[in-house]
């Protein structure tokens, strides 16, 4: 084959000229050999009316000639245009199968409901001036329409093909909800979605056809590559690490050679560290774990969090919104509901958790307890959750009222207590699964040192599996760090205290194993041995992969350089294509501060780096 050939098909009503955004980006695609747009109009009669027929004939000669080229093809229909798709495609009877079929904003059905919008859609195109034939259809072309869009709503090729469906948020005529009608496996497989936020029913100009577009071309990507038998060999091992990976896998099989490539995947498969040099400026795989803070509402004050030191604007992610993040991140394997907001304030978490597990993604999620309750552990439980870490930095009631003001501590160790109980209980018979990891998560100071063991005592207690140490994190912090300011008594507390933790069997896990895969199964390579790594800084980076495999995600969109540079956003991913955040000048450099010359301050002061 010699390259790719795009043909793009606008609607009935909509103007070709809407299509030359997306005709530029592709054409700039390195294998993209040719890019020709599609009117949906008579060839003789530019008045002619709605005439599938005819417009099949069109867009089955610009395919052809794609074939002819010794091309594969990418097909992109807009609107009705994606029904003259699905024309030309049936009536070439199988002689050609696209390389991606992409129909964005295409009814799939038109009854009552549909033809009420239509009319309101087109009166507005006539306010507008957008109405391409300058007069409204009349109601022999709504007919033809009609029998037309349901028939091959229905369509089903001989062999399915890869499908992506793009659909507004806002669109008014062609609502997401439309999608229903296409996702079929016998239409498409592999078979994926998109709902643009904040797009009408003209998706596929300006910055929102720009998304569109990366999103086409990363799919493109994935699916031109062929997996080799070192890919299989290292899919293999990390399925043996992780068990759960293999669900993941099987739903997105096109997303193991991006997990098997990055960072944690490697570090897996071959339980090597990651060296500096081997990684790249510009990565290969896309984000493999997101960070997705789905609200910013929290009912603590904690004396070192971010949150506090910065403040925020409240603002909720909702369920619909998540949705997109997932359809964005296509290949992200590990979603942890973390931020700087508590999400069991989120009044629709179990939502959101069920829409991450049913996609096969390990879900996480990090709780200080507020917002907790019997049925709200329930309910999350039984959307499928694998992994809670309760977070707790004190173990007596009067430190705890000084370092995370907001409610007492045994209301919120009563919470944790809950939550454990329901997960030992399984949760109800909904959950299809065994119950999820639990840890507890301690950020210790010079403050809450003296109670280290105390906290093991307590994490015992709850019944997790580990308990995780860090030193506190962010510039604003130093003074209180164990990094510049534990006595050598207090590291001395905190060495006997993780000895007598390991001896009771509850593990202790360092903070630079948070972005690993498969540490059930690797506690040791994980675990915080030596201790002295939990107040030594290293001056040049040998830890941190962060930057190379991870995205957060606020709950506007906004991702920033890392979790530990929340003031340092990138792009926004409602609203700027991936690519141009993942591998974008500003994380680029970001990249490379990290590996050569003098590293950020802020990263020579994380615990992580």
């Amino acid at each position: 084959m010699s390259g790719m050939g795009a043909v793009l098909v606008s609607g009935f009503l909509g103007d070709p000229k809407d299509l030359g955004p997306l005709a530029v980006r592709l054409g700039h695609l390195a294998d993209m050999g040719s890019v020709e747009t599609v009117s949906l109009s008579h060839p003789r009669d530019a008045d002619a009316g709605f005439d599938i027929d005819c417009f099949a004939e069109a867009v089955a000669q610009a395919l052809l000639r794609c074939v002819a080229r010794g091309q594969q093809v990418l097909l992109v229909g807009h609107s009705t245009g994606g029904i003259a798709g699905l024309a030309a495609l049936e009536r070439l009877k199988g002689l050609l199968s696209p390389a991606l079929l992409v129909l964005a904003g295409t009814p799939g059905r038109i009854d009552g409901k549909y033809l009420l919008r239509w009319e309101e859609h087109v009166a507005r195109a006539q306010r507008n001036g957008r109405l391409r034939r300058g007069k409204q259809p009349g109601l022999a072309d709504i007919g033809r329409m009609v029998r037309a869009v349901n028939r091959l709503g229905a369509y089903a090729p001989s062999t399915p093909f890869p499908l992506l469906l793009v659909y507004g948020e806002e669109d008014r005529l062609v609502p997401p909800s439309e999608r229903r009608w296409f996702e079929r496996p016998e239409l498409g497989t592999p078979l994926w979605t998109l709902t643009l936020p904040g797009a009408d029913h003209d998706l596929l100009s300006g910055t929102k056809g720009e998304i569109v577009a990366n999103l086409v071309e990363r799919r493109l990507d994935d699916l031109v590559l062929e997996e080799t038998a070192a890919d299989a060999a290292a899919i293999g091992a990390l399925k043996d690490v992780d068990p759960r990976i293999t669900r993941f896998f099987f739903q997105s099989p096109l997303s193991a050679r991006h997990v098997s490539q990055s960072p944690a995947g490697r570090r897996a498969r071959t339980g090597r560290l990651v060296l500096p040099e081997s990684l790249p400026e510009a990565v290969p795989w896309e984000p493999v774990i997101a960070n997705v803070e789905i609200t910013t509402r929290c009912a603590l004050a904690c004396a070192h969090c971010a949150r506090t030191l910065l403040g925020r604007r409240e603002a909720t992610l909702s369920p619909e919104r998540f949705r997109t993040v997932l359809e964005l991140l296509p290949h992200t394997y590990q979603v942890t509901f973390v931020g700087l907001g508590e999400p069991f304030l989120h009044p629709e978490l179990y939502r959101i958790v069920a829409q991450a597990a049913r996609s096969g993604r390990k879900t996480c999620l990090v709780t200080s307890g507020a917002g907790l309750t019997a049925e709200g552990a329930k309910a999350v439980l039984e959307a499928g959750v694998d992994q809670v870490t309760f977070s707790l930095d004190a173990a007596s009631p009067e430190l705890a009222a000084e370092l995370r003001p907001g409610l007492a501590l045994e209301a919120l160790l009563s919470n944790f207590r809950t939550f454990a109980s329901e997960a030992r209980k399984g949760a109800g018979a909904k959950r299809q699964k065994g119950p999820p990891d639990l840890a507890v998560f301690s950020a210790l100071s010079t403050r809450s040192v003296f109670q280290t063991a105390d906290l093991c005592r307590l994490a015992g207690e709850l019944g997790v599996q580990a308990i995780v140490f860090t030193d506190l994190n962010f510039p604003d912090n130093q003074r209180h760090t164990l990094w510049r300011a534990a006595t050598a008594e207090q590291k001395r507390e905190i060495k006997r205290a993780v000895a007598g933790s390991f001896r009771a069997g509850l593990p202790v896990l360092g903070v630079r194993g948070i972005e690993e895969i498969g540490v059930s199964t690797r506690s040791r390579q994980v675990a915080l041995l030596p201790v002295e790594q939990l107040w030594e800084r290293s001056e040049r980076h040998r830890f941190c992969v962060s930057p190379w495999q991870t995205i957060p995600v606020a709950a506007d969109g906004t991702v920033t350089l890392c979790d530990c540079q929340p003031t340092e956003p990138i792009g926004n991913l409602f609203e700027d294509p991936l690519s141009e955040i993942w591998n974008g000048r500003r994380i680029r450099e970001f990249r490379q501060q990290m590996t050569r010359g003098e590293p950020p301050k802020r990263c020579l002061a994380c615990p992580r780096f």
